[in-house]
């Protein structure tokens, strides 16, 4: 084979290679981005379900220091108006209210 002819097969063999490399670049990049999509999507969640978190505490700190004892006022309210008004009864330990038609 002729020095001229090996540089054409070498050359041709080195375009293949450089195409092969182009195409798993390309693969390579989208795979990248398709990474860096999901990454972000983890970050969402995570600051998502930290918010879910921090908001179920506020909830559950707003019932127990703030809802609960005004309904004990109201329930302490209302028996008391049922007792002075003669519509609420003790007896022992049961209690009776009178219904009033």
């Amino acid at each position: 084979m002729s020095t001229v002819m090996t540089c054409v097969v070498a050359m041709e063999k080195l375009r293949q290679q450089v195409v092969t490399d182009i195409r798993l670049n390309q693969q390579l990049e989208a795979d990248l981005n398709q990474m860096d999509i999901k990454i972000g999507l983890l970050v969402k969640n995570r600051i998502t379900l930290q918010v879910q978190h921090f908001l179920s505490h506020l909830l559950c700190q707003f019932i127990v220091h703030l809802l609960l004892p005004c309904l004990h006022r109201m329930l302490d309210l209302l028996v008391y108006s049922l007792l002075s008004l003669g519509l609420l009864v003790f007896r022992s330990c049961w209690i009776v209210v009178i219904h009033v038609a």
